[in-house]
C-alpha cells in the first residue's frame, strides 16, 4: 500500500468515525455554553430544544389555607395562604450532562439534559 491509499484510508476511518460520534455527551459549563472532551464550545455554535432554556411546570400543585380566627360570632377570615408544590424540569445551568448531536455545519444541537433514574 502506497502512501496514497494510506491517507485515503486514514481519512476514510476519521470520517467514519465522525459519522458515529455525532451524538455526543457534553456537560454545560454556563447557561449557554457547554464543554465536550476537552473543547469548549460558545452559544455562536449552539442550538437548543426549546424546553432545554425553559423552565416547565410539570404538576400544578397549590394548597390554599384560609386561615381563621376569632370564636362564634365574631369568627373572621385572614385571608388565603398557598402552598405551591408543583413539580417542575428547570432550564439548563451549568453542571448539567447534555446529550449533543454535531451538525453538518460544524455547529451543535443541545438535545437535552441527561438524567438517570
Amino acid at each position: 500500500m502506497n502512501s496514497k491509499e494510506k491517507l485515503v484510508n486514514t481519512i476514510r476511518k476519521l470520517i467514519k468515525k465522525e459519522r458515529e460520534e455525532r451524538i455526543q455527551v457534553g456537560i454545560m459549563t454556563s447557561e449557554n455554553t457547554l464543554k465536550i472532551k476537552d473543547m469548549e464550545i460558545d452559544k455562536s455554535l449552539l442550538c437548543f430544544i426549546e424546553t432545554a432554556t425553559v423552565n416547565i411546570n410539570t404538576k400544578l400543585n397549590l394548597v390554599g389555607i384560609n386561615a381563621m380566627g376569632g370564636a362564634g360570632d365574631s369568627a373572621h377570615t385572614h385571608g388565603w395562604s398557598f402552598t405551591d408544590t408543583s413539580s417542575y424540569i428547570y432550564k439548563l445551568k451549568a453542571g448539567d450532562k447534555v446529550a449533543v448531536y454535531k451538525l453538518d455545519k460544524g455547529e451543535f444541537l443541545v438535545l437535552g439534559k441527561i438524567i438517570t433514574i
